[in-house]
């Protein structure tokens, strides 16, 4: 595989984790913002208010270049 089919797949996996990491805490009885502030090094940058808005606007940008 090329440089550019793996930087792809990296994406791809990034917009799978905000779409599996933020429904998971939008189950969560903490809540969304405690689990971003918990987790926030790690998987807290992958929970999010808006994700498919998220996952969209990222799986655009990276497709352009």
């Amino acid at each position: 595989m090329d440089a550019h089919c793996l930087c792809c797949l990296k994406g791809l996996g990034d917009i799978e984790r905000v779409l599996l990491f933020t429904g998971c805490a939008k189950q969560h009885p903490f809540g969304i913002e405690a689990l971003i502030e918990k987790s926030y090094p790690l998987t807290g940058t992958f929970i999010s208010k808006t994700p498919i808005a998220l996952a969209l606007l990222r799986f655009m940008l990276e497709g352009c270049y």
